[in-house]
């Protein structure tokens, strides 16, 4: 073989060697894209998966899948514990504030000891009543159309003093 033969043999070597590498690293890109679409797809409001799943031969690659993992779960238990200090962190709430009503479409969800004293009735059983059942009749349809217009956006017409005149719970 002639030198030119040797020199050609031993860039094809080296030809073949740089793409095995490039294909190597493409691989290794392609994981750590996959993963960044994920959590992209968690950060922009996706729900919050269990685990990810990233099949990775790197152990770097692997090592932040399980960091990730590691942190994915803590915010799970965080928002669990939220989520059951919230309803009494909004009752403590809510009976510091004076006549405090929390209401869902016409039904109430919540009222404080304020409110329940002020319509006269146990907080107990103001839950799931119908707002506009706590006022004279006469006064049930206005409720009712001022909470229908606080859903759809609008503010209710002011009411003066007279027109509340004389109101308690029946």
């Amino acid at each position: 073989m002639s030198m030119l033969g040797l020199l050609c043999l031993l860039f094809a070597l080296i030809a073949a060697l740089i793409l095995v590498l490039y294909g190597l690293q493409r691989r290794e890109l392609r994981s750590i894209e996959e993963l960044s679409q994920q959590l992209l797809r968690i950060a922009i409001g996706g729900r919050f998966p269990e685990r990810l799943d990233l099949g990775s031969d790197k152990p770097e690659i692997a090592g932040l899948v399980t960091a990730v993992n590691h942190l994915l779960a803590r915010v799970a238990r965080g928002a669990e514990r939220d989520a059951t200090q919230a309803p009494r962190l909004f009752a403590d709430l809510g009976d510091r504030i004076h006549e405090a009503v929390l209401v869902h479409g016409e039904v109430i969800l919540y009222a404080n000891r304020q409110f329940a004293s002020f319509v006269g009735v146990d907080r107990v059983d103001l839950v799931g009543r119908r707002l506009a059942d706590l006022v004279p009749p006469e006064y049930s349809e206005l409720v009712s159309e001022n909470i229908r217009r606080r859903w759809q956006g609008n503010r209710p017409p002011s009411a003066t003093k007279s027109t509340w005149s004389g109101y308690r719970a029946s």
